[in-house]
């Protein structure tokens, strides 16, 4: 920097004195403000119901349909199922378990707000009410609602971002998830994990209508499935019975492809092999 020379003016004179110079401090160089690039933009951040609503299309798709490996697990036991999975839109979905062959053909439907099971032992379809949603599905910690998805986490609660968090290593929204009034759901509460970069889920809390957690939903083996990034492992934990917790695996997905609205039938889930 070029060496600033003092400036020095006279102040005026008073009787009897010589008149002193007055020192007068060189001016600092102006400070340069710093601002941020033209073109950087910082994004809002998503509402609450927007990111359920994209997490939930994203592990529904318009269509998905593929072998689900079920494996429910107790402290003197493990069942292994293997399931054929169809779904279209959000209210119709048809299971069909493969194996293990004493339950093979054993079917759930689901269209529109009704759902059957069919059990091929007695050759009878039996439609489930309401208010056995809650109960488990052929004996797993999933229950009925849990599989087929009757209520909507989109439509039949309300949502809010209560922090944003880093959970098994991926920065996530946490969002709280009550019932509307006068929903016909059943859960008290939901707490819901999702991944911030691309809205697939990490986990999810369930709450009785006591505010008791009851059990535990946790994603893992995050990967490219058919046309998107979904979690293929599903892992399901009772809270309320020790060791004993259920996992579903996709071994072989497809999404958005045709399929047959015969499949979600009545006379189809009747269809012995």
């Amino acid at each position: 920097m070029p060496e600033v020379t003092p400036r020095i003016e006279n102040a005026p004179p008073t009787a009897g004195t010589e008149p002193e110079p007055v020192v007068v401090p060189p001016r600092a160089p102006a400070k340069e403000e710093k601002t941020a690039p033209a073109d950087t933009v910082v994004a809002p951040r998503p509402e609450a119901r927007e990111i359920v609503k994209k997490s939930d299309d994203l592990m529904r798709g318009d269509t998905a349909q593929g072998i689900y490996i079920m494996e429910i697990t107790t402290p003197s036991w493990t069942r292994t199922l293997e399931l054929s999975v169809f779904s279209k839109g959000r209210d119709r979905v048809f299971i069909r378990i493969l194996s293990p062959a004493k339950e093979a053909d054993t079917g759930t439907l689901r269209l529109d707000n009704e759902m059957w099971n069919f059990l091929p032992r007695i050759e009878k379809v039996i439609k489930i009410p309401p208010s056995m949603m809650l109960q488990s599905w052929m004996g797993s910690d999933f229950a009925n609602d849990d599989l087929v998805k009757e209520n909507s986490i989109v439509e039949d609660y309300t949502h809010r971002i209560v922090a944003e968090e880093t959970l098994n290593g991926h920065a996530t929204y946490k969002i709280e998830l009550i019932p509307k009034p006068g929903a016909a759901v059943i859960w008290g509460r939901l707490d819901y994990w999702i991944r911030r970069a691309d809205f697939v889920p990490i986990r999810q809390d369930f709450y009785d209508e006591r505010g008791r957690m009851v059990k535990r939903l946790d994603y893992s083996d995050i990967e490219q499935v058919s046309d998107r990034t979904v979690p293929r492992t599903w892992l399901m934990t009772n809270l309320l019975k020790d060791g004993k917790s259920t996992r579903i695996y996709l071994k072989d997905v497809v999404y958005n492809q045709p399929i047959d609205d015969n499949i979600f039938t009545l006379s189809n889930l009747k269809r012995l092999k």
